[in-house]
Protein backbone atom coordinates (compact mmCIF):
# COMPACT_ATOMS: atom_id res chain seq x y z
CA UNK A 1 0.00 0.00 0.00
CA UNK A 2 1.38 3.15 -1.08
CA UNK A 3 0.09 5.33 1.94
CA UNK A 4 -2.62 4.66 4.23
CA UNK A 5 -5.09 6.12 7.04
CA UNK A 6 -2.01 7.19 8.81
CA UNK A 7 -0.82 9.65 6.15
CA UNK A 8 -4.29 10.73 5.86
CA UNK A 9 -4.76 11.83 9.51
CA UNK A 10 -1.05 13.22 9.45
CA UNK A 11 -2.14 15.43 6.43
CA UNK A 12 -5.40 16.48 7.84
CA UNK A 13 -3.25 17.47 11.36
CA UNK A 14 -0.74 19.28 9.49
CA UNK A 15 -3.16 21.30 6.95
CA UNK A 16 -4.65 23.07 10.32
CA UNK A 17 -1.41 24.84 11.18
CA UNK A 18 -0.30 25.13 7.58
CA UNK A 19 -3.48 26.95 6.47
CA UNK A 20 -3.21 28.87 9.84
CA UNK A 21 -0.12 30.19 8.28
CA UNK A 22 -1.10 30.89 5.11
CA UNK A 23 -4.02 33.25 6.61
CA UNK A 24 -1.76 34.88 8.63
CA UNK A 25 0.15 35.86 5.84
CA UNK A 26 -3.02 37.00 3.62
CA UNK A 27 -3.61 39.19 6.55
CA UNK A 28 -0.50 40.54 7.18
CA UNK A 29 -0.54 41.38 2.97
CA UNK A 30 -3.98 43.33 3.80
CA UNK A 31 -2.82 45.24 6.59
CA UNK A 32 0.51 45.93 4.88
CA UNK A 33 -0.93 47.34 1.63
CA UNK A 34 -3.64 49.25 4.16
CA UNK A 35 -0.68 50.63 5.73
CA UNK A 36 0.81 51.37 2.28
CA UNK A 37 -2.23 53.70 1.41
CA UNK A 38 -2.97 50.96 -1.49
CA UNK A 39 -7.06 51.89 -1.56
CA UNK A 40 -10.04 48.75 -2.42
CA UNK A 41 -12.02 51.09 -3.62
CA UNK A 42 -13.03 52.47 -7.20
CA UNK A 43 -11.63 50.38 -10.61
CA UNK A 44 -7.60 50.13 -8.97
CA UNK A 45 -9.01 49.50 -5.77
CA UNK A 46 -11.42 46.21 -7.55
CA UNK A 47 -8.18 44.97 -9.07
CA UNK A 48 -5.92 45.02 -5.82
CA UNK A 49 -9.00 42.92 -4.35
CA UNK A 50 -8.91 40.63 -7.37
CA UNK A 51 -4.86 40.05 -6.67
CA UNK A 52 -5.50 40.22 -3.16
CA UNK A 53 -7.56 36.88 -3.90
CA UNK A 54 -5.23 35.60 -5.68
CA UNK A 55 -2.78 35.73 -3.96
CA UNK A 56 -5.18 34.13 -0.79
CA UNK A 57 -5.88 31.13 -3.05
CA UNK A 58 -2.44 30.36 -3.73
CA UNK A 59 -1.26 30.69 -0.19
CA UNK A 60 -4.39 28.49 0.90
CA UNK A 61 -3.80 26.09 -2.22
CA UNK A 62 -0.22 26.05 -1.85
CA UNK A 63 -0.08 25.21 2.06
CA UNK A 64 -2.40 22.50 1.81
CA UNK A 65 -0.84 20.91 -1.43
CA UNK A 66 2.95 21.53 -0.19
CA UNK A 67 1.61 19.31 3.22
CA UNK A 68 0.14 16.51 0.47
CA UNK A 69 3.63 16.79 -1.00
CA UNK A 70 5.51 16.54 1.96
CA UNK A 71 3.14 13.41 3.15
CA UNK A 72 3.65 11.52 0.33
CA UNK A 73 6.55 12.41 -1.80
CA UNK A 74 8.57 13.90 1.21
CA UNK A 75 7.83 11.77 3.67
CA UNK A 76 7.06 8.51 2.45
CA UNK A 77 9.00 8.60 -0.82
CA UNK A 78 6.73 8.11 -3.32
CA UNK A 79 6.91 9.04 -7.20
CA UNK A 80 4.30 11.66 -8.19
CA UNK A 81 2.56 9.02 -10.43
CA UNK A 82 1.09 7.46 -7.85
CA UNK A 83 -0.54 10.54 -7.01
CA UNK A 84 -1.86 10.65 -10.32
CA UNK A 85 0.47 13.08 -11.61
CA UNK A 86 1.40 11.35 -14.93
CA UNK A 87 0.72 12.04 -18.70
CA UNK A 88 -2.17 10.76 -20.99
CA UNK A 89 -3.37 10.64 -24.56
CA UNK A 90 -4.64 13.66 -25.75
CA UNK A 91 -7.70 11.74 -27.18
CA UNK A 92 -8.30 11.12 -23.39
CA UNK A 93 -8.42 15.19 -22.70
CA UNK A 94 -10.81 16.28 -25.41
CA UNK A 95 -14.37 14.92 -24.39
CA UNK A 96 -13.43 16.36 -20.99
CA UNK A 97 -14.58 19.75 -21.81
CA UNK A 98 -18.00 18.24 -22.96
CA UNK A 99 -18.26 16.28 -19.88
CA UNK A 100 -17.81 19.72 -18.01
CA UNK A 101 -21.03 21.30 -19.64
CA UNK A 102 -22.99 18.13 -18.94
CA UNK A 103 -21.72 18.58 -15.18
CA UNK A 104 -22.99 22.13 -15.17
CA UNK A 105 -26.51 22.05 -16.84
CA UNK A 106 -26.92 19.04 -14.21
CA UNK A 107 -26.00 20.88 -11.54
CA UNK A 108 -28.09 23.65 -12.41
CA UNK A 109 -30.98 21.39 -12.92
CA UNK A 110 -30.50 20.21 -9.55
CA UNK A 111 -30.09 23.77 -8.02
CA UNK A 112 -32.91 25.11 -9.72
CA UNK A 113 -35.44 22.51 -8.34
CA UNK A 114 -34.09 22.61 -4.58
CA UNK A 115 -34.29 26.53 -4.60
CA UNK A 116 -38.27 26.65 -3.86
CA UNK A 117 -37.59 24.32 -1.05
CA UNK A 118 -34.98 26.34 0.43
CA UNK A 119 -36.15 29.51 -0.66
CA UNK A 120 -32.91 30.73 -1.99
CA UNK A 121 -31.65 33.84 -2.52
CA UNK A 122 -28.29 34.74 -5.01
CA UNK A 123 -25.84 31.95 -5.06
CA UNK A 124 -23.16 32.57 -2.55
CA UNK A 125 -20.22 31.24 -4.67
CA UNK A 126 -21.72 33.39 -7.66
CA UNK A 127 -21.84 36.44 -5.61
CA UNK A 128 -18.48 35.20 -3.70
CA UNK A 129 -16.99 35.67 -7.32
CA UNK A 130 -18.72 38.26 -8.63
CA UNK A 131 -17.96 41.03 -6.05
CA UNK A 132 -14.41 39.22 -4.96
CA UNK A 133 -12.74 39.76 -9.36
CA UNK A 134 -15.32 42.16 -10.59
CA UNK A 135 -13.49 44.21 -13.23
CA UNK A 136 -10.43 41.86 -13.22
CA UNK A 137 -12.20 38.97 -14.83
CA UNK A 138 -8.56 37.73 -16.31
CA UNK A 139 -7.38 37.34 -12.65
CA UNK A 140 -10.70 35.28 -11.76
CA UNK A 141 -9.83 33.00 -14.65
CA UNK A 142 -6.32 32.45 -13.45
CA UNK A 143 -7.85 31.68 -9.87
CA UNK A 144 -10.74 29.88 -10.50
CA UNK A 145 -9.84 27.94 -13.47
CA UNK A 146 -6.65 27.12 -13.19
CA UNK A 147 -5.04 27.33 -9.83
CA UNK A 148 -7.55 25.90 -8.16
CA UNK A 149 -8.69 23.01 -10.34
CA UNK A 150 -4.93 22.13 -10.12
CA UNK A 151 -5.04 21.80 -6.44
CA UNK A 152 -7.79 20.26 -6.04
CA UNK A 153 -7.52 17.71 -8.05
CA UNK A 154 -4.31 16.96 -6.05
CA UNK A 155 -5.80 17.01 -2.87
CA UNK A 156 -9.09 15.72 -3.59
CA UNK A 157 -9.06 12.92 -6.12
CA UNK A 158 -4.85 12.15 -5.99
CA UNK A 159 -4.78 11.77 -2.62
CA UNK A 160 -7.88 11.61 -0.72
CA UNK A 161 -9.94 9.31 -3.14
CA UNK A 162 -6.21 7.52 -3.70
CA UNK A 163 -6.30 7.27 -0.24
CA UNK A 164 -10.44 5.62 0.18
CA UNK A 165 -9.85 3.85 -3.25
CA UNK A 166 -7.02 1.63 -1.53
CA UNK A 167 -9.41 0.45 0.99
CA UNK A 168 -13.33 0.85 -0.38
CA UNK A 169 -14.46 -0.18 -4.22
CA UNK A 170 -14.53 3.16 -6.24
CA UNK A 171 -18.13 3.77 -5.69
CA UNK A 172 -17.69 4.18 -2.79
CA UNK A 173 -14.25 6.31 -2.19
CA UNK A 174 -16.38 8.44 -4.82
CA UNK A 175 -18.92 9.25 -2.58
CA UNK A 176 -16.82 9.98 0.42
CA UNK A 177 -14.61 11.95 -1.12
CA UNK A 178 -16.89 13.82 -3.02
CA UNK A 179 -19.33 14.33 -0.25
CA UNK A 180 -15.98 16.28 1.48
CA UNK A 181 -15.30 18.19 -1.79
CA UNK A 182 -18.78 19.07 -1.59
CA UNK A 183 -19.30 20.09 2.07
CA UNK A 184 -15.93 22.25 2.12
CA UNK A 185 -16.88 23.98 -0.91
CA UNK A 186 -20.63 24.66 -0.19
CA UNK A 187 -19.50 25.70 3.79
CA UNK A 188 -16.52 28.22 2.26
CA UNK A 189 -19.20 30.33 1.05
CA UNK A 190 -22.06 30.44 3.35
CA UNK A 191 -25.24 30.06 3.09
CA UNK A 192 -27.62 27.52 1.39
CA UNK A 193 -25.19 24.76 2.22
CA UNK A 194 -27.56 21.89 1.55
CA UNK A 195 -29.00 23.96 -1.85
CA UNK A 196 -25.44 23.86 -2.68
CA UNK A 197 -24.49 19.86 -2.07
CA UNK A 198 -26.31 17.71 -4.36
CA UNK A 199 -24.53 19.41 -7.80
CA UNK A 200 -21.09 19.57 -5.96
CA UNK A 201 -21.23 16.71 -4.89
CA UNK A 202 -22.57 15.33 -8.56
CA UNK A 203 -19.22 16.80 -9.44
CA UNK A 204 -16.70 15.55 -7.14
CA UNK A 205 -18.05 11.88 -8.13
CA UNK A 206 -17.99 12.46 -11.65
CA UNK A 207 -14.51 13.45 -11.50
CA UNK A 208 -13.69 10.82 -9.30
CA UNK A 209 -14.76 8.46 -11.33
CA UNK A 210 -12.87 10.28 -14.17
CA UNK A 211 -9.96 9.54 -12.29
CA UNK A 212 -10.52 5.93 -11.79
CA UNK A 213 -11.00 5.58 -15.46
CA UNK A 214 -7.92 7.40 -16.91
CA UNK A 215 -5.26 6.87 -13.90
CA UNK A 216 -4.34 10.43 -14.10
CA UNK A 217 -5.42 13.63 -12.42
CA UNK A 218 -5.28 15.80 -15.92
CA UNK A 219 -8.21 14.89 -17.51
CA UNK A 220 -9.99 15.32 -14.42
CA UNK A 221 -8.36 18.97 -14.43
CA UNK A 222 -9.17 19.97 -17.80
CA UNK A 223 -13.00 19.11 -16.79
CA UNK A 224 -12.90 21.03 -13.46
CA UNK A 225 -10.82 24.34 -15.32
CA UNK A 226 -13.63 23.99 -17.90
CA UNK A 227 -16.35 23.76 -15.49
CA UNK A 228 -15.23 26.65 -13.73
CA UNK A 229 -14.38 28.52 -16.42
CA UNK A 230 -18.04 27.74 -17.85
CA UNK A 231 -19.44 28.93 -14.73
CA UNK A 232 -17.32 32.16 -14.87
CA UNK A 233 -18.56 33.20 -18.47
CA UNK A 234 -21.92 32.89 -16.92
CA UNK A 235 -21.08 34.86 -13.92
CA UNK A 236 -19.77 37.65 -16.03
CA UNK A 237 -20.96 37.19 -19.31
CA UNK A 238 -24.60 36.10 -19.50
CA UNK A 239 -25.95 37.29 -16.29
CA UNK A 240 -23.79 41.02 -15.77
CA UNK A 241 -26.59 42.19 -14.03
CA UNK A 242 -27.19 39.92 -11.65
CA UNK A 243 -27.96 41.26 -8.27
CA UNK A 244 -26.46 39.91 -4.89
CA UNK A 245 -26.94 40.44 -1.33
Amino acid sequence: MPWGWADLGLATLLAVPALAGAFAVLIGIELALRAAGVSTRGAAGATAVAVINLVGDLLIYGAVVGVVLWVTVGRRHLPLRLLGLRRIPLRVLLPMPFLAVALQLAGALITAGLGPLFRAGPNPQVCQIRVGYSGAEWIAILAVALVAPAAEELIFRGFLFGTLRQRMPWLAAAAVSGLVFAILHAASVGGYVLLLLPALFLAGVALAAVYEWTRSLLPGMVCHASYNLFALLLIFVATPGARCG
